[in-house]
């Protein structure tokens, strides 16, 4: 799904708002819409990698 760049920063700027409201199956989704991977090479560590190409038009 193609979302626009003003949609994108709408969301950002509300981000803190949306996520505190949310579910935490909405919070897990949310988070899935931009991390692709989560890493945990030592328990001390996580390495958080983000899709290169976001879908945005």
């Amino acid at each position: 799904m193609l979302i626009t760049r003003e949609r994108v920063h709408e969301l950002l700027s509300t981000f803190d708002h949306t996520f505190d409201a949310a579910s935490p199956e909405q919070r897990k989704r949310l988070v899935r819409t931009f991390v692709r991977r989560l890493d945990r090479p030592e328990k001390q560590e996580v390495r958080v990698f983000f899709y290169s190409d976001p879908q945005v038009r």
